[in-house]
């Protein structure tokens, strides 16, 4: 599956790094998503998901956090009803704007402590298991 996301990437002009079972992918950022926030947002289809990229350039708190509520604002959303899955420790400030952050199975211990609820892993569908868990399935 990695190598065939590689050729799509490679074929596309899409830049990737692939760091164990996480991926990102970078296109050229040339739509404008805010100029007072000063970032770019630029989407596209790799089969048979859509992935969302977000660069920063030159904002002052540029994490998860800031991005959760700004996206949050743009789509005239509550950050209350706001569901934010994490692994790490740079996904605490996403944790703390959003109404509810669920830690994955796997996560740092850091996270699972302010963690609202702690899912299974990723690869024991965890998200799934959250989705339930919160009757949103």
């Amino acid at each position: 599956m990695v190598e065939q996301i590689k050729r799509i990437c490679e074929e596309n002009n899409i830049y990737g790094t692939f760091e164990g079972e996480k991926c990102s992918y970078f296109r050229d950022h040339n739509v404008d998503f805010h100029p007072h926030y000063g970032f770019m947002i630029t989407a596209f289809d790799l089969a048979p998901y859509m992935a969302h990229e977000f660069t920063w350039d030159h904002v002052e708190n540029p994490d998860k956090g800031t991005g959760l509520t700004y996206v949050a604002d743009h789509l005239n959303i509550s950050t209350d009803d706001c569901y934010a899955f994490g692994d790490s420790n740079n996904d605490i400030s996403m944790f703390k704007a959003a109404g509810h952050g669920i830690a994955m199975g796997n996560a740092c211990d850091e996270l699972k402590e302010i963690a609202e609820y702690v899912t299974d892993s990723v690869n024991d569908d965890g998200i799934y298991h959250a989705f339930e868990h919160y009757h949103l399935i």
